[in-house]
C-alpha cells in the first residue's frame, strides 16, 4: 500500500509526466478544498481498489477518524458505452454504508458506542 499526502502524490505524477492523472487529481483536490476539506487530510493510496471492475478512472474512499471507510466510489464514464451509448457521458458514483454514517455522527457528537 502506498499511502502518502496528496501533495507528494502530485509531485510524483508530475515527475513521471503523467499529465492526465495529475490534472484529474488536481481538479478533484481543488474541488474538495473549495468545499472546505482540509488539504492536509487528503491522502493518495495507489493500492486501493473497488471490487467492481467497471470503473474507468479515479476511484476513492472516504474515511472518518477512527472509523474505517464510510463511503466509496469512482468514475465509471465508460460503463455507459457498454449499453450502446456512443457519446461520452461523464459519470461518477458514490455509495455509503448507513451504519457507518450513523457511527460517524455519533463519534462527531462524542456519543459512546454500545457495541
Amino acid at each position: 500500500m502506498v499511502d502518502v499526502p496528496i501533495n507528494e502524490a502530485k509531485k510524483f505524477l508530475k515527475k513521471l509526466q503523467l499529465n492526465i492523472a495529475y490534472d484529474e487529481l488536481e481538479t478533484v483536490c481543488n474541488g474538495l478544498i473549495e468545499k472546505g476539506i482540509d488539504a492536509e487530510s487528503l491522502r493518495f493510496d495507489a493500492g486501493i481498489h473497488r471490487s467492481l471492475n467497471f470503473y474507468s478512472g479515479l476511484i476513492f474512499h472516504i474515511d472518518v477518524n477512527e472509523i474505517e471507510e464510510i463511503a466509496g466510489g469512482g468514475d465509471f464514464s465508460k460503463l455507459v458505452n457498454h449499453f450502446g451509448v456512443k457519446e461520452t457521458i461523464h459519470a461518477v458514483g458514490i455509495a455509503a454504508g448507513y451504519e457507518k454514517l450513523l457511527r460517524a455522527i455519533d463519534v462527531k457528537n462524542n456519543i459512546p458506542s454500545l457495541v
